[in-house]
């Protein structure tokens, strides 16, 4: 919860085309069509969608626990378990010694798929859930979007539910093109394609 306490790893967004109206009607009803679902009472591995930012077991959307103004902030949680495949080997092996003792003969390959798929349905249902929360701040007044992480993972999970939620396209803000945005009158787009990588980051000269 990088926006909100703690520190952050930041991803910055350019969007790439004008957005409709967003007034509040919009906003809820488009984030709430893309709302987080849980998955603990399934045997789903994974889920992701949007929550409150402040109340990430919330879905609720009211206007006024995600729109401030010239800003949208909501979170993005994403719901995974794992069960390794060591585990479920192990329990795989079990269960087919078992069957092999009741039916006193070795059991085919479509019946040891079966058994593993059973077996793996199981323990997932066993697991707990690791719950991940990304907050995500839209400064509608500079079409611009942060998220709150840094990572491939996350990044590619945000983008996709983004797309899927407003249609809008993004750009993500890697170093050149910030710097392009943030040249002094007296240097050229031409001075800053031949600046070394070191210079966007204060390390050297264009």
């Amino acid at each position: 919860m990088g926006l909100v306490k703690g520190t952050v790893k930041l991803t910055r967004y350019r969007i790439m085309e004008p957005p409709p109206e967003l007034t509040d009607e919009f906003l809820a009803e488009r984030i709430r069509r893309n709302s987080f679902m849980d998955i603990d009472s399934t045997t789903d591995e994974e889920a992701d969608g949007w929550v409150e930012v402040l109340d990430p077991m919330s879905t609720r959307f009211e206007p006024q626990t995600f729109h401030f103004s010239r800003l949208v902030v909501i979170g993005l949680r994403v719901d995974t378990r794992r069960v390794s495949t060591k585990v479920v080997n192990r329990y795989l092996a079990l269960a087919v010694s078992q069957a092999e003792t009741l039916s006193e003969k070795p059991l085919s390959a479509d019946q040891r798929q079966e058994i593993k798929l059973r077996v793996r349905q199981d323990l997932l249902s066993r697991t707990p859930v690791q719950t991940d929360v990304f907050e995500v701040c839209w400064l509608t007044d500079r079409d611009e979007v942060w998220l709150a992480g840094a990572g491939t993972k996350a990044r590619e999970r945000f983008e996709d539910l983004w797309r899927r939620t407003f249609g809008l396209g993004l750009l993500m803000q890697i170093p050149f093109l910030m710097a392009r945005d943030m040249l002094p009158p007296d240097v050229t787009h031409e001075q800053l394609d031949r600046a070394t990588a070191s210079a966007l980051y204060g390390g050297g000269r264009p």
